[in-house]
């Protein structure tokens, strides 16, 4: 995920507490003395696919040069019934930071909030990781060579998936392999003082500005997949009272601060214990933090933060954006926002006041002359949703209005999915997307006004790849698709691979 910030020059009219999200790019926009951030795509996770799909086949196919081609790979999924499990080719990636880069020109610097690997965790290992966060870094890196960067950790860089070992396991599963790799590959953007800290836990703390902090939390240390975790997660490796110190040292010099984590409060890969805390902090320091920047649910979220934790009728403190993600996994459009921010001046709030969004329509990418472009999927969060001002309550005020208003509701739906075609979703699931939002930790309490309200069902967006039908297929079945597919005559030269 990717976001891009616009600075501005003299004091906003309205000061406000909302949040961010993952991946930023901070960019100056003189024309409209404010702060933008472009948010590519939620998760920079799963960008790299090399080994993905032909991994998995090799088992199944005596020739893996069948899928030599990454085009074909995905292609050939299409056809095995299984589709939508392709994440985003490198080619991709390059494309959109080359739009990005070549589109919006005033960036002050970006934020990666994780996520370097694909979903092939079967292929997961410590060397292959490293060698995908050196890449992945590199690449934007290049695209933005005069820019500050900005990165966190995401669950997909454990290996295997979700595992980071705390200090307390035997030295076998310490993660000084993955803490030093980025330590020493994000080293031009983190000062020395962070060196020990990003070494022995995977957190940092950046001043790009005067009165302006970015903390990097690896909240792997709260995932609730992460097994070493069920042995004791009592503030593992002390990442929350990190936290909690790094505030208050902010708070006391007066500085605005942006939590960067991977993992948002509240969703089902967060432990109620962590996300309590986290929630406890956010009420503690709102007149610090001025941004949660989140990812790795793909799609278009928030989670309202309220005074109480347990009323969903007390004052809204704070929101938490996850923004949608770049890999098309989950038949998703390649997505990226524009965020504007209260920008770089004495007693700036640093809180965002706008943002839009920006698709790759992989519709139009993959069809003649091939040639894709981002299109904007809104131009203004505040004129979509009808906001006077992107604050905490306009958005818990959403979320009541949502429940009678289908119109609003399916607008909301449309731009989670990013496109006009999406899954039907009935009063039930209604219900469980509009309790989430108001889940930045898991209490029921918070939804007792909503009826129906149990966890979302996943199923319904990940596509027909989910159905039991992808492991029905025999080996010679699975061989007779590919080379079906290999010989049509109507496939696509190997020259034109879609985007």
């Amino acid at each position: 995920m990717i976001i891009i910030f616009r600075r501005a020059n003299r004091h906003c009219e309205f000061s406000i507490s909302a949040t961010l999200t993952s991946i930023w790019i901070i960019k100056s926009d003189q024309r409209h003395n404010a702060t933008s951030i472009l948010r590519y795509a939620a998760d920079l996770s799963m960008i790299l696919t090399k080994q993905y799909e032909i991994s998995r086949l090799k088992s199944l196919l005596e020739n893996g040069e069948l899928l030599a081609s990454d085009a074909e790979r995905c292609e050939s999924f299409e056809i095995l019934n299984i589709s939508g499990i392709c994440d985003a080719p490198y080619w991709m990636v390059d494309n959109l930071l080359q739009q990005i880069a070549q589109r919006h020109k005033d960036i002050d610097y970006v934020i990666v909030t994780g996520d370097f690997e694909s979903h092939a965790i079967w292929d997961y290992a410590r060397d292959t990781h490293q060698r995908m966060i050196r890449n992945v870094s590199q690449l934007i890196k290049s695209h933005f060579p005069d820019k500050q960067i900005y990165f966190a950790l995401g669950n997909h860089e454990g290996v295997p998936l979700d595992s980071f070992a705390p200090s307390f396991t035997p030295e076998e599963f310490h993660m000084d392999w993955l803490y030093g790799t980025v330590a020493d590959e994000w080293k031009p953007y983190i000062p020395a003082d962070q060196d020990k800290t990003i070494r022995f836990n995977g957190c940092y703390m950046v001043k790009p500005w005067p009165g302006f902090r970015i903390i990097s939390l690896n909240n792997g240390l709260g995932d609730s997949l992460n097994l070493f975790l069920f042995i004791n997660q009592t503030d593992p490796d002390g990442t929350m009272s990190w936290l909690s110190d790094q505030l208050l040292d902010a708070e006391k010099a007066g500085d605005k601060v942006h939590i960067v984590a991977h993992i948002p409060p509240g969703t089902a890969e967060a432990l109620e214990g962590w996300s309590l805390n986290y929630y406890k902090l956010a009420i503690r320091f709102e007149n610090t933090i001025a941004a949660h920047i989140m990812a790795h649910v793909h799609s278009e979220e928030f989670y309202v933060i309220y005074e109480d934790p347990e009323d969903f009728n007390s004052r809204p403190v704070d929101v938490v954006f996850s923004a949608p993600c770049m890999t098309p996994y989950s038949r998703y459009n390649p997505t990226y926002r524009i965020y504007t921010i209260d920008g770089k001046y004495d007693g700036s709030t640093y809180q965002v006041i706008d943002f839009e969004e920006w698709i790759m329509n992989l519709t139009v990418a993959n069809q003649p002359p091939y040639d894709p472009t981002v299109e904007q999927l809104y131009p203004s969060i505040l004129k979509e949703y009808g906001f006077t001002a992107n604050l905490p309550s306009e958005w818990s005020n959403m979320i009541n209005q949502m429940k009678t208003d289908d119109t609003l509701f399916n607008q909301y739906m449309r731009n989670f999915y990013r496109r006009n075609v999406y899954p039907v979703c009935d009063a039930k699931c209604k219900a469980s997307w509009l309790c989430q939002a108001r889940q930045a930790h898991h209490s029921k309490k918070l939804c007792s006004d909503i009826p129906d309200a149990s966890p979302p069902e996943r199923d319904p967006k990940r596509g027909k790849w989910y159905s039991k039908k992808r492991g029905s297929m025999t080996e010679e079945q699975i061989r007779n698709s590919v080379t079906k597919f290999m010989n049509n005559p109507k496939r696509r030269p190997k020259g034109q691979c879609p985007i």
